[in-house]
């Protein structure tokens, strides 16, 4: 080989090939082939391997007998197989190829990456001849390219989704980027934003006492020019529209330029405390109306902490009494007493819901409410009620004395049927026994026409005695007494009562009652009192009407609201211009009337939650009707 000194950091010299001696040129080559630091692969024609270098095997870990002669596809991935398959003939037919990616299975398992720059060598006659190419593993490359990539599409996916506005910005203002939550605040999209500097109008910045910010005031143009960052200021925003304004915790950052350490750019990132800031607002003014409405409250007015009861805030009234916060409801209200009779705490928050009371404590009669305001406290409400208590009381007193006179003045008018209706049972009696007697004397009664006679007599006595035990129901003083009633039940009861009647007045009665009605909870005589009226009075407004015509109807039947609705129609000479005038107080169309009857009766009825009212009947006449609370669930 010929001596050839180049030019180089070494200063040493390098054997070259004699151009003219091909074995020294073919020598050198191939150990430059050998050598070389890149794996070096050549196929022929059907992909299989003529050659491969040292690069080559140490960077798969074959042997050379373990290669040469094999398809190349065998040194593959299976995903890459019929890649390589399909795209080795478009090679061939192209001549090279340049950066094509592949996966390679070394001999130990595992799996490389390898880019491959080839080219198709053909003879003078076009042919191909064979393939020589150059692997790069570029593994550890590909891995950092994609983690970098993930990285990058992590940051990009937490810069638009994060729940902050974030912005971007020179050190002359202009805005960079901004991300998701920044265009929506602004109202503007990114290509609008990133257009602007802080110094322009348009973002009609306000302090939280309605000040203007200046552009150069803006956080990240004090920290374009100081350096420093800013944290936690608040200022108000709104683009154009005053009624828009959005309040924002801002925050910012210097970003350093590694050389001159001067700020090259400021990172901004801001909340939207809009919500917060008229949270705040709405529980000032609350806190505000909670003081002034407590102070003007007609009763004592404490608002306590859970479980310990301490007062948190009171009103005048509660103060007159010495509560004060921090002391507890039993130590001012209770004179110290830990059980206050008015406090229900512990069943307060079980139910979450307002609780009730009425209790009497010393004489006097106090109502108590309780009402949640949240997790920690809720009011708590106390009325004087003594005087409305003992009133109230006077007047069921009262309302009770007069309906026990109603029910004798009743008891008075129907007397002759109810003498009537006791003869009945009477007469039968006096029959049986006679018959019982005939028996006897005769000497030939047996024993079952005996017995037979005289169950007949225990009836009509049975029957007898139940007229008597209605009459005093009726007539005696009685304490309010409720109870489950079959509605059905208590109007077959009264019209057996008025049959008498009905018959002496020549009424048609009749009866239609819904089956599988629900059960009330109520005072059968003061239900049977409200009956006897309404039938009594339909009787009396139908003497003017011819006999045939005379008809009462009783319905019963289910209303909305879970209440059970009893209707009493009649056909007689109506209701009055302005019907619900029948229920004023000695209000009466009857000569001999005292007009208590139906505003009793409508008392009673509202007494037990229900309702009384009056309507024409479509066939002629007046129909009443009543609602009674069913009793659902017990």
């Amino acid at each position: 080989m010929g001596e050839h000194t180049p030019s180089g950091p070494s200063g040493q010299s390098v054997q070259v090939p004699d151009p003219s001696n091909p074995a020294e040129r073919e020598e050198y080559y191939r150990l430059l082939y050998e050598n070389s630091p890149l794996p070096y692969q050549s196929l022929d024609e059907e992909g299989g391997i003529l050659e491969v270098n040292t690069a080559w095997l140490e960077m798969l870990g074959y042997e050379r007998d373990e290669v040469l002669g094999r398809w190349f596809g065998e040194f593959l991935t299976d995903e890459y197989v019929d890649v390589f398959r399909e795209r080795f003939p478009r090679f061939k037919a192209a001549g090279c190829i340049r950066d094509a990616g592949v996966d390679m299975a070394c001999k130990d398992g595992c799996v490389i990456h390898v880019e491959v720059d080839a080219r198709a060598h053909h003879d003078t006659q076009g042919r191909f001849r064979r393939t020589h190419a150059v692997l790069r593993d570029v593994t550890e490359q590909r891995r950092a390219e994609q983690a970098l990539a993930a990285s990058e599409a992590r940051l990009r996916t937490l810069y638009d989704n994060v729940q902050a506005g974030v912005m971007l910005q020179r050190a002359d203002g202009a805005i960079l980027h901004a991300n998701t939550v920044a265009c929506r605040v602004f109202g503007m999209s990114q290509e609008q934003i990133a257009a602007r500097t802080s110094l322009d109008g348009v973002w009609n910045m306000v302090t939280e006492d309605g000040r203007p910010v200046p552009g150069d005031e803006h956080p990240s143009m004090i920290t374009l020019r100081t350096g420093q960052p800013v944290h936690n200021a608040v200022c108000g925003l709104f683009a154009g529209d005053p009624s828009k304004l959005r309040w924002l915790l801002i925050n910012t950052e210097p970003i350093l330029d590694q050389d001159t350490r001067r700020v090259r750019e400021v990172l901004v990132t801001f909340s939207d405390i809009t919500q917060q800031k008229r949270t705040e607002e709405a529980l000032r003014r609350e806190s505000q109306l909670r003081s002034l409405l407590l102070d003007n409250l007609p009763c004592i007015a404490m608002i306590l902490r859970k479980g310990t009861r301490e007062i948190i805030a009171c009103n005048q009234a509660a103060r007159q009494q010495g509560a004060a916060p921090g002391k507890t409801c039993y130590e001012t209200i209770a004179e110290r007493e830990e059980f206050c009779p008015f406090c229900l705490a512990p069943e307060v928050w079980e139910s979450g819901q307002p609780r009730r009371l009425e209790a009497e404590f010393r004489d006097k009669y106090y109502e108590g409410i309780w009402v949640p305001l949240s997790e920690d406290e809720y009011v708590h409400y106390i009325f004087d009620k003594t005087e409305s208590v003992r009133a109230r009381r006077q007047i069921e007193r009262h309302q009770a004395e007069m309906s026990r006179v109603w029910r004798i003045n009743a008891i008075g008018e129907t007397a002759s049927g109810l003498a009537h209706e006791l003869n009945q049972p009477l007469c039968a009696v006096r029959t049986y026994a006679g018959a019982a007697k005939r028996l006897l004397q005769g000497g030939c009664a047996d024993s079952a026409k005996l017995q037979s006679v005289i169950d007949q007599i225990a009836a009509q006595a049975e029957r007898a005695g139940e007229i008597i035990r209605r009459i005093r129901g009726l007539v005696a003083k009685h304490l309010p007494y409720k109870e489950r009633l079959d509605v059905n039940a208590v109007v077959r009861d009264v019209i057996n009562m008025q049959t008498a009647d009905a018959q002496t007045a020549h009424v048609e009665v009749v009866l239609e009652p819904a089956a599988g009605l629900p059960p009330v909870e109520a005072d059968r005589i003061e239900i049977e009192q409200v009956l006897i009226n309404l039938v009594r009075n339909a009787f009396e407004a139908m003497s003017e009407v011819e006999p045939d015509r005379r008809r009462l109807t009783i319905r019963t039947g289910r209303c909305d609201g879970g209440r059970v609705r009893v209707q009493v129609c009649d056909t007689g000479r109506g209701l009055p211009a302005e019907p619900q005038r029948v229920f004023d107080s000695f209000y009466t169309t009857k000569e001999q009337g005292l007009g208590i009857g139906l505003p009793l009766s409508r008392t009673i009825v509202e007494a037990h939650g229900g309702k009384l009212t009056a309507a024409g009947n479509p066939e002629g006449g007046a129909c009443f009707a009543f609602t009674l609370p069913a009793v659902v669930g017990k």
